[in-house]
């Protein structure tokens, strides 16, 4: 079968509206686990066993000094800029050394920092 007639064939341009409870639709999300309602339902509704995503595992996301954020920024800003020109020249001159060292150092001094203040 050709991909044309696959896709003619799969084409979903027919709409199902229906109503439900407030409660009806919080248990069907809740059983969805997370999957479009949409297919969810329709593979109900043709027989097949619905495809429930699989759960990502959760991020924790910490809280971080903004400041501390913006300095490292600009650390990773200054690495592009070494890198870029290496890139470029495919050599490390002295200033570009210097750079790297002076970015190891300030590195390791706020580590030390953080450190000290827990």
């Amino acid at each position: 079968m050709t991909d044309d007639k696959k896709s003619i064939r799969n084409l979903k341009d027919k709409k199902v509206q229906i109503r439900m409870s407030a409660d009806e639709k919080a248990l069907i999300l809740e059983r969805a686990q997370g999957a479009d309602i949409s297919t969810f339902l329709r593979d109900l509704g043709l027989g097949h066993d619905p495809k429930v995503p699989k759960q990502k595992p959760k991020v924790i996301v910490h809280s971080a000094d903004p400041e501390l954020i913006r300095y490292i920024a600009k650390i990773g800003n200054n690495i592009n800029q070494i890198a870029k020109n290496l890139n470029l020249t495919k050599e490390l001159d002295q200033q570009a050394f210097s750079q790297i060292q002076m970015i190891r150092l300030d590195l390791n001094n706020e580590l030390e920092r953080l450190r000290n203040v827990k």
